[in-house]
């Protein structure tokens, strides 16, 4: 009588293969999860960043917190001046230095892993006769962490590194007063223009010429650039 032998069970081999193939795809499970959680932070990044954009351009559209913010910058054709920060309105009504827009250093064993901003300034890039257009620079970085750290490659050194530009419509023209006693008007005189057309009359009140009146313009001369006076 003949003895069957059972053919149900799996040979070495083949249990060897099915382990490799499971720990194949389990590699690729794996690998598959960590760009899915790579893609996501940066997508994150990306919107901590635009959302710092927003709150930069929203001070600069302000005439009074751009101006809190670039004045006394450097004027002249091609001139780059460092910024420290953006200056907003804080809740009591008061230009105040934004810490989130501020702009951080960074160093080697940093362990912060937000955006930051690593460096702001303005660059004049036209001139024309009403003011100076500038572009206000920003360099982010993703993640100040990797950015401080001494074994980071290049290339991933500059893929954590975003810089974005504002365009800016400053004013660095000069101005000087131009005066003449009433009734007569006074006049700018060669490159300048008037700021308003209307003299604002004030009193003498010196002993020279006591009560006597005085018409007073201001003039603009913006073929002579000096530092940045404001935001246009």
């Amino acid at each position: 009588m003949k003895v069957q032998k059972s053919q149900s069970g799996m040979s070495l081999v083949e249990v060897m293969v099915a382990v490799s193939i499971l720990s194949v795809i389990m590699v690729g499970v794996m690998t598959m999860g960590r760009n899915m959680d790579k893609t996501a932070k940066n997508a994150e990044k990306r919107g901590d960043i635009e959302g710092m954009m927003a709150q930069i351009t929203q001070a600069m559209v302000n005439k009074e917190s751009c101006t809190a913010t670039v004045m006394n910058a450097a004027g002249g054709v091609n001139s780059t001046t460092m910024l420290t920060g953006i200056k907003m309105f804080d809740s009591n009504g008061n230009l105040e230095a934004n810490p989130r827009l501020r702009v951080s250093s960074i160093a080697a064993g940093d362990t912060r892993n937000s955006v930051v901003i690593n460096g702001m300034y303005i660059t004049n890039r036209a001139n024309h006769g009403i003011g100076a257009n500038y572009d206000l620079v920003v360099t982010f970085v993703k993640n100040p962490k990797a950015a401080g750290g001494g074994a980071v490659s290049a290339g991933n050194t500059m893929v954590n590194y975003v810089t974005r530009k504002i365009p800016l419509d400053l004013d660095n023209c000069t101005r000087t007063l131009r005066w003449a006693v009433v009734p007569t008007i006074p006049s700018c005189v060669g490159s300048e223009t008037a700021v308003s057309s209307t003299p604002v009359v004030v009193t003498s009140s010196s002993a020279s010429h006591p009560n006597e009146r005085f018409n007073i313009i201001t003039c603009r001369d913006c073929n002579t650039r000096t530092t940045v006076r404001g935001c246009n």
